[in-house]
Parts: structure tokens; sequence; C-alpha cells
């Protein structure tokens, strides 16, 4: 048996799924941009430096950063409470 592969075609977004995307786009790069300019980006340190602030060893203040899915799941673990969220590259203006 052949696999299916979809055409091109189906591919394709809808004008409303265009829309759905643009608009989802815009309310990400909103959220991130308020998170890059008032919290605290401590990069691949995110997991260690949540557990500081859970556990009063460092002042308690907004952070972001990346984690592993591992570090994810002990953070879960511990009850740290956290989020993710994509980070997306803003749109080039042409």
């Amino acid at each position: 048996m052949a696999p299916s592969v979809p055409s091109k075609r189906s591919l394709e977004l809808s004008d409303k799924e265009k829309n759905l995307h643009d608009r989802l786009f815009s309310v990400i790069s909103k959220v991130q941009k308020e998170i890059s300019e008032n919290c605290d980006n401590v990069g691949d340190n995110f997991a260690e430096e949540a557990r500081k602030i859970h556990y009063g060893e460092a002042p308690a203040r907004g952070i972001y950063g990346q984690t592993t899915d591992e570090e994810a799941e002990a953070l879960e673990e511990e009850e740290i409470e956290f989020f993710r969220m994509p980070w997306v590259k803003p749109k080039k203006t042409q």
C-alpha cells in the first residue's frame, strides 16, 4: 500500500486559518515583548533560578529563559509554578 502524501494544495492555509495564525502571532509577540521588557532573562539557568526564588534564596521577580523537558518535570514535581510559551522570531518588516 502506498503512503498517503498530502498534496501541496491541502497544505495551504485557508483565509480563516491565515487570519487566526496572524492574530495568534500578534498576541504571542505582544506577550513576549512584555516579558522581555519586564522580566529577567536567566537563559539556560531558568530551573535553577526558579528554585532559588521559590525557596527564598533569591529575590522574587519575574524571570524567563530555557529549560529542558526533564528540568521542567522536576519543577512541576516540586510544585514550582511556571508556564511554557512559544518564543517567536519577530516578523521582518518589508
